[in-house]
């Protein structure tokens, strides 16, 4: 659990810095008022705080879950500044939703279940269940720079419940 809550803080500071300017809504919420150096910096720490802990538990399938995290969060985020709001359709939404969000939650419970040496069964159990949670995160929890953008609410509004959307594959591994 420390390891997720350190991934997703640092995702939380560099957004901080790569959103518009005049968006410091991850910083607030957060309760903190970093410079943009100071947010990297601190980003970069637990970043590299949650690798030196992942490496201490000594299992390379976790290790490689959670890089996968990395990887996924870094390519939502890429998606999520190449589309344009009006050019984004559903599909887009729910890749970028799954890669932004619900990669850490659900890469999180495949480690948990995998550290335990549970069952396949369970394993693919933990991911789609981080995977719907993740996905069914409220828009204003999830969203950035659109927050302010009143189509984007009523787009985000008009959207389905995440477990009816079709699922997609994507570069973290169950």
């Amino acid at each position: 659990a420390e390891v997720v809550e350190m991934l997703h803080i640092a995702s939380v500071l560099h957004n901080e810095i790569v959103d518009d300017a005049d968006m410091k809504r991850d910083n607030q919420r957060l309760g903190i008022g970093l410079s943009n150096g100071l947010s990297l910096l601190a980003g970069d720490f637990l970043l590299a705080r949650s690798v030196t802990l992942l490496a201490q538990l000594r299992n390379c399938r976790v290790v490689e879950l959670m890089a996968n995290v990395i990887e996924a969060i870094v390519h939502g985020d890429v998606l999520h500044r190449e589309s344009p709001n009006a050019a984004e359709t559903f599909d887009d939404y729910i890749k970028k939703s799954f890669l932004k969000n619900a990669a850490l939650l659900a890469n999180a419970g495949t480690a948990v279940m995998t550290l335990e040496n549970r069952s396949e069964t369970d394993v693919a159990t933990a991911f789609a269940y981080g995977k719907h949670l993740g996905r069914n995160q409220p828009p204003e929890l999830t969203t950035t720079r659109h927050e302010q953008d009143p189509s984007r609410q009523k787009h985000d509004s008009m959207l389905p419940s995440a477990s009816l959307a079709q699922d997609y594959v994507s570069p973290v591994k169950a």
